[in-house]
């Protein structure tokens, strides 16, 4: 049997997932304070000498520059606690 979809809104389906995550957040939440796993939260950064701004407020008369250099640059990766433990990894790039 062949059926139509259902049509939905994408404010639907961005909710549903928000709300699943949301569950599923607050399940290992409870499962980390009761001590059956380390939970850990992750997050990542990067910086380098090549500035990337897409756009700029500049009067008529006047010429905004950003100074840059090629170089490298590094990232940081790092799994935090909520009591503060800390697991980081840094990668460095040379540039040409």
């Amino acid at each position: 049997m062949r059926r139509r979809l259902k049509h939905t809104s994408n404010a639907d389906i961005y909710e549903f997932k928000y709300e699943f995550k949301r569950e599923c957040l607050a399940e290992f939440e409870q499962l980390s304070e009761q001590g059956y796993i380390d939970l850990f939260y992750g997050d990542e950064s990067g910086v380098s000498l090549l500035p990337c701004v897409p756009y700029a407020w500049q009067f008529a008369d006047e010429q905004v520059v950003m100074p840059s250099e090629r170089g490298g640059s590094v990232n940081c990766f790092a799994l935090i606690s909520r009591d503060n433990r800390i697991h980081r990894h840094l990668t460095v790039s040379i540039g040409t």
